[in-house]
Formats: structure tokens, C-alpha cells, sequence
């Protein structure tokens, strides 16, 4: 795992080091020493979205034997969801917030969502890319009063071998929309994170999105995903792992869009930028890992708040990797 520096452990070092050459000073080591930063221990509910579908079924959407993950899903955070991989792969999940968003909105993608007459009680199909070129496909769909979703990103992965084909995908929606259980969307609603995440309370959070109504995440083989669905329907989601070209990913990030550097205690180098309704940054915790933030309003919104939360939420969220 890549080494993890923090704001406290910089300044502690470098106290340290003052005293050495000084004889030390008991107060100011005292001073450099910061509190730990509370971070989230919750294990995923005994019952989510990876465990709702059989392991024969989860086998077949996971060639490469990946871990899975609790989180949101990536595009509409209202979705208790599972991941398998990295976003190259699979993701499916379970709504438990209406936000009033109508199924067809749901299926989110580069094209227009046609309608499925086949899946479940109203199912809607949308894709990135057409015809041959086609390299992601979501489907959402109505089960009863549940509604459930599967992203196959695994078509745009280069290497056929980890390619997950779209009907392999649809059952596995089928399947999970029939053993949703009545009471699943109340028992689900949680704000438990697990341990990298900053706690759905955290002031430099609520700053952001405002008071947390859903929150999933936590660190697994070293990457740390936290993701927040707010009051209103803001989300804030924030990644970090260690990779061996971090440097590539970061200059790759960085020089897309305006984005701007910012000072980021605890990181090597950050950049920000903001759009209407949002705000996206990259950042490096360290010289061998990577970090992505995305703030965004709720469709239609703008947000309240601006860089200058996100980089609080970043120093605290970078400090809590230590």
C-alpha cells in the first residue's frame, strides 16, 4: 500500500527534527501533535445489494474475482448499490431515496433511454457509444414498488477476456429486483461509513452537501471510496488509491477542463475546478497515489457552497488517511 501522509504527521516530523538539533521543547511537540480524525468502522449492512443475488450470478458478472464493494452508485447516489471493480466493470444497486427522478431520467448515458417491455413491471435501457462502439449500457427498471439498476462498463475494457455481455447483466437485474424484500429501501436508509471515510457528520461535509440522509463507503486493498447523498439531494464522492503511474493519472485529470491548482495541506498537488452545479478535483495524497473529488447539485441546482469547502473537506479527508 502507498505511504499515507497527513498534515499532523508533516508537522510532527518536522518537529521532531527541530528538536535534534535544538535539545527539543516538550510544548511544541505537544502543539504539532493533532487529534486523529474521526473516520467511519461501519461493516456493510448484513443485507445490500451483494448479497441480495446469488454467488453463481455474481461469479458471472465478476471475471476478473474482484472484491466487492458497498457504495452508492456512481451517477445517482440515491441507489444503495454494489460495485465489482474498478468503473471498467459492474455496478447494480437498489434505490432507497425518491428524488423524484422518473424511470426513464434514471438510466443515465449518452443516448436516449428506449423503453424494455421485458424486465420487470417498466424498464428503460440507455447506452455510451452506439451500435459496434458502444461501451457502456445502464438499465433501470421497476419491480413493485422497488426500483433497481445495473451499469455494465466492462464492454469498453480493451481486454474481451473481463467483458461482461449485456444479457449476463439483465439477469443479474432480474434476479435482483425479485429477491428485493418489502421492507428493504427503510432498513437500508444509513449513514454508516466505513473506515477512511470522513463521518457523515463531519463538518467539512455537511459545509458541502448539507445534512447527510445517505452515505456508503470505506477502504478496501488500500482504496478508500466515501460517497454522500445530502439533504437536497447534493452528492459528494471521493476516491483515493495507490497506483504506479499516479503521476500519469494525475497530469491526465488535471489538464482536462479548467481546472486550477490549489494549496491542499497534506497533498502533493491538487487542482479544482468548477462548472455550473458543480465542483471536480484531482489530487495526490502522496507521490504513489491518487484522488478524485466530485461535488454536484441536485439536477436543475446550483450548489451553495464553493473550493474553498472543497479543500477543507480534502485536508480533512487526506488527513484522515494517516
Amino acid at each position: 500500500m502507498a505511504r499515507r501522509f497527513t498534515c499532523a504527521s508533516l508537522a510532527l516530523t518536522a518537529a521532531l527534527a527541530l528538536g535534534a538539533c535544538t535539545g527539543g521543547d516538550e510544548d511544541t511537540a505537544d502543539e504539532a501533535t493533532a487529534d486523529p480524525v474521526p473516520t467511519g468502522t461501519a461493516e456493510p449492512a448484513a443485507e445490500n445489494p451483494c448479497t441480495l443475488v446469488t454467488p453463481e450470478t455474481l461469479e458471472s458478472v465478476n471475471p476478473r474475482d474482484n472484491e466487492l464493494v458497498s457504495t452508492l452508485i456512481i451517477g445517482d447516489l440515491t441507489f444503495d448499490g454494489c460495485t465489482i471493480g474498478d468503473v471498467y466493470d459492474v455496478s447494480f444497486g437498489v434505490r432507497v431515496v425518491d428524488n423524484g427522478t422518473a424511470l426513464e431520467e434514471l438510466a443515465i448515458g449518452g443516448s436516449q433511454a428506449p423503453e424494455r417491455v421485458d424486465i420487470g413491471d417498466e424498464a428503460y435501457r440507455s447506452t455510451v457509444g452506439t451500435g459496434d462502439d458502444v461501451v457502456s449500457v445502464t438499465t433501470v427498471a421497476r419491480f413493485g414498488d422497488h426500483v433497481v439498476q445495473v451499469r455494465n462498463d466492462s464492454l469498453g475494457n480493451s481486454d474481451p477476456e473481463v467483458r461482461v455481455e449485456e444479457d449476463v447483466t439483465e439477469a443479474l437485474l432480474t434476479e435482483l429486483g425479485e429477491a428485493v424484500p418489502d421492507d428493504y429501501e427503510e432498513s437500508a436508509l444509513s449513514t454508516d461509513v466505513g473506515a477512511g471515510c470522513l463521518l457523515a457528520d463531519d463538518e467539512t461535509v455537511t459545509d458541502l452537501v448539507g445534512e447527510v440522509q445517505l452515505a456508503r463507503g470505506g477502504t478496501v486493498d488500500g482504496d478508500v471510496r466515501c460517497s454522500y447523498l445530502g439533504e437536497d439531494s447534493d452528492t459528494l464522492r471521493v476516491e483515493a488509491s495507490p497506483e504506479s503511474n499516479a503521476a500519469e493519472l494525475y497530469d491526465a485529470s488535471a489538464d482536462s477542463g479548467t481546472r486550477e491548482d490549489v494549496e491542499v495541506a497534506g497533498a502533493e498537488r491538487a487542482v479544482l475546478g468548477e462548472s455550473t452545479g458543480s465542483i471536480g478535483g484531482t489530487f495526490q495524497p502522496d507521490e504513489e497515489s491518487v484522488g478524485y473529488l466530485t461535488v454536484s447539485a441536485a439536477a436543475g441546482g446550483d450548489l451553495s457552497t464553493g473550493p474553498e469547502e472543497a479543500v477543507a473537506f480534502l485536508e480533512r479527508f487526506i488527513a484522515a488517511q494517516g
